[in-house]
């Protein structure tokens, strides 16, 4: 038996190299903090742990238990905030975000890290 204790993470990642400009800008207002999977990697062991997996959340996970949803909700609240300037200012800003992971998906995804204490 080992003293040396596991903790399990998830994070938000850049996944693949260069990702276009339009997914960089749009992050930067909403996840300015977001790294690449390697720097997270990085991170994770100066503070003193080891990775002992990772593995990246499907899209299909994204989409059966996030976004087709939330696009469902979104749609079911438009008709009764219409007049809302606010509420609807809220939906489209979760429509984009849909929209986003739509056309970049490739790029950043949440990952989950298994790590143990070094």
């Amino acid at each position: 038996m080992t003293d040396k204790g596991y903790i399990v993470a998830s994070e938000l990642p850049w996944l693949g190299p260069n990702p276009p400009e339009e997914i960089r800008r749009f992050m930067e207002e909403g996840y300015p903090a977001i790294e690449t999977l390697k720097e997270n990697i990085e991170i994770a062991r100066k503070c003193g742990y080891r990775i002992v997996s990772y593995f990246i959340l499907p899209e299909k996970s994204w989409w059966t238990n996030y976004y087709t949803p939330m696009e469902t909700k979104i749609a079911s609240l438009k008709p009764k905030y219409r007049d809302d300037e606010e509420a609807i200012s809220v939906l489209a800003s979760h429509e984009l975000e849909i929209e986003m992971y739509r056309k970049y998906s490739e790029y950043y995804g949440y990952v989950f890290y298994i790590m143990q204490i070094e």
